[in-house]
């Protein structure tokens, strides 16, 4: 028997997450998943981005994202850490408003920022998801405490 399994994991509580700690968390990040419908179903994307004050930044291409943007419609946004090893992590979910930006002002700051998209094609494009609700949920690593030892056979007559 290894020491892992010889090992047993109590079980976990799940702590909501403070407004600053979910910024920081959505901070320390750079990919995420956009949530969104389109062609009234949900469809789920991955995305690099940035963190502008409480507002998410992503570059991206014409297409479903863009479309989404320019109509103004409400969008979820994820982003996580998990380690497996711990069965521990958070998650941060942003729900609100994702629009393109189009004036020269915000379109000048955007791009002062330095947000390069990770896909290496030309994404001209920046759109923000301003949040109307930020809540996270964190999983801490478990106490890992040693399994109950399995009792031992007798030689003599073999019960345990």
């Amino acid at each position: 028997m290894t020491a892992i399994q010889a090992m047993t994991i109590q079980a976990m509580t799940i702590q909501a997450m403070s407004f600053s700690e979910c910024l920081r968390a959505l901070g320390s990040k750079s990919v995420g998943r956009i949530a969104l419908t389109h062609r009234a179903l949900p469809v789920v994307f991955p995305v690099n981005y940035l963190l502008d004050g409480h507002c998410v930044l992503l570059r991206t291409a014409p297409g479903t994202a863009l479309a989404a943007a320019r109509e103004e419609v409400v969008v979820a946004f994820e982003v996580d850490e998990i380690d497996e090893a711990t069965r521990s992590g958070w998650s941060v979910l942003l729900t609100g408003f994702m629009r393109e930006l189009r004036g020269v002002d915000e379109l000048a700051r955007a791009e002062q920022l330095n947000l390069v998209s990770w896909t290496g094609d030309e994404r001209s494009h920046f759109v923000r998801i301003t949040p109307a609700q930020i809540t996270g949920r964190l999983v801490p690593p478990a106490p890992v405490v040693p399994a109950a030892a399995a009792p031992v056979p007798d030689a003599a007559t073999g019960a345990a």
